[in-house]
Parts: structure tokens; C-alpha cells; sequence
């Protein structure tokens, strides 16, 4: 399948994006607009039709939205299984965070962005990009991909939103004749691997909290026992 893959996104010095071309004017206004901690933006420029990903990350550290933004171009294709186009992403960002030269998980199991600028990690982006291409290429196998034709009647700025849960007809619909659509996700978008990943780490950064704070502890101990020690031997000597 022909198609290309992008990366953009702000991991904490601006925005950035790999490959860097025209679309960044694309990738900036929709991930502008974007609202929830997952949404799935889905715009059509003729036959060209984009289906962009953008994820929230968690930084508890800076008060700017920092995020990472997925994007798959395709020529004169149309992708009808949203449910799939989710599951292809999330899964996408746990394969990314897991192997940590892009995204990382925290001690506490949440996803934060490793590096601050896309075009660092050409390595990593090939990588990542093999890795979507054959996602798609699975995915979209034996699948009606006709794309429809352009309905002029509607306006080429018209922007429809759903949420994640609205009827899949409507959503469907929509992508028919509107040239941008969004979808917002604001739960449950972790994959089951990403959350045992997640609950491993936290639980073990709190097993050695726990340990740490025994450490102290003892080490208190063990100064309160030669503080002890040094008085007593004061009072042998005065004697």
C-alpha cells in the first residue's frame, strides 16, 4: 500500500515534526483544536485523505500540553473501521513508549515524551514508520477502501466532532461528506499492554519507595545506636 508516515508533535521545546513538508500547517491546526487526551482527526484535501492520531502526554512538570501526533496520507484510499484506526494508534504508542528513544513511561507508569525534538530519531522514526505501514497493510487486507466522491455542497472548512462512543453510522456519515471530522477519546485509551506495563512500574517504584524509606529508616537507626554508644562510653570514662 502506498502510503506515507508522519510524526509531529511538541515533546517539550516546541513544535517538531519528522518528515517535515507542507503538512505542518495541517498538523498544527488540528492538533490546535484537539480536546481530550486521544482524539482521532480524520481530513480530506481532494483525493488525498489524512487520518491523524494526536496524544496527550502526561508532565506533570511543565504546564504546556505536550503531545504526540501520528499521522498515516493516503492517496485515494478510505479507511471505514474507526474502532481499527484506534486500536492501530494506541497500539502504536505503546510500541513506541515500550522501546523509550521517543516516549518513555514515568516510575509512576505514565507515558511522557523522552526527547525534545522528532528529527533527533531519524533511526527511531524508520523504525516506527516499518512498524505502521505494516499495521495498515494488514489491516486494510481484503477491505473495501473505495474512497466516495467530493460533495461540493459542503463547505471545504466545515468541521464535525463526535465523541468516542457516538453511534458509528453517524460518525461514518460524516466522514462521507464533511472534509474534517474528529473524534474524541478521553477514556480507556491505553491498550491492555500499555496498562500491565504501566501497573508494573508503578508497583514496583512502590516497592522501592518503600524500601528507600526502610533504608532511612534503619539508617536513623543505626545513628540514634551510635549516638547511644558514644554516651555510654562518656559515662565508663567519668566513672
Amino acid at each position: 500500500m502506498n502510503v506515507d508516515v508522519y510524526l509531529f508533535g511538541d515533546l517539550g521545546n516546541g513544535y517538531t515534526q519528522y518528515i517535515d513538508d507542507d503538512t505542518r500547517t495541517i498538523f498544527k491546526s488540528v492538533a490546535a483544536k484537539s480536546n481530550a487526551n486521544s482524539q482521532l482527526i480524520i481530513q480530506r484535501d481532494e483525493t488525498l485523505m489524512y487520518y491523524i492520531y494526536v496524544r496527550r502526554l502526561q508532565d506533570s512538570e511543565s504546564s504546556n500540553i505536550r503531545y504526540l501526533g501520528i499521522c498515516y496520507a493516503l492517496n485515494n484510499r478510505f479507511i471505514k473501521d474507526i474502532d481499527g484506526l484506534f486500536t492501530i494508534f494506541e497500539g502504536a504508542i505503546t510500541t513506541i513508549t515500550s522501546r523509550g528513544n521517543l516516549l518513555e513511561y514515568s516510575n509512576e507508569g505514565k507515558i511522557i515524551a523522552n526527547i525534545g525534538k522528532i528529527f533527533n530519531i531519524k533511526a527511531e522514526f524508520a523504525h516506527i514508520s516499518a512498524y505502521l505501514k505494516n499495521e495498515l497493510d494488514s489491516f486494510m487486507a481484503g477491505k473495501d477502501d473505495t474512497l466516495p466522491p467530493l460533495n461540493y455542497s459542503i463547505n471545504s472548512q466545515e468541521i464535525r466532532t463526535f465523541k468516542y462512543n457516538d453511534e458509528r453510522n453517524e460518525i461514518l456519515n460524516a466522514i462521507t461528506i464533511c472534509p474534517t471530522v474528529y473524534i474524541f477519546k478521553d477514556n480507556d485509551y491505553d491498550n491492555e499492554e500499555s496498562k500491565s506495563y504501566a501497573s508494573k512500574l508503578f508497583r514496583l517504584n512502590k516497592k522501592i519507595l518503600q524500601l528507600q524509606d526502610t533504608i532511612v529508616q534503619q539508617d536513623n537507626t543505626i545513628s540514634d545506636l551510635k549516638k547511644s554508644k558514644n554516651k555510654y562510653k562518656w559515662v565508663i570514662c567519668l566513672l
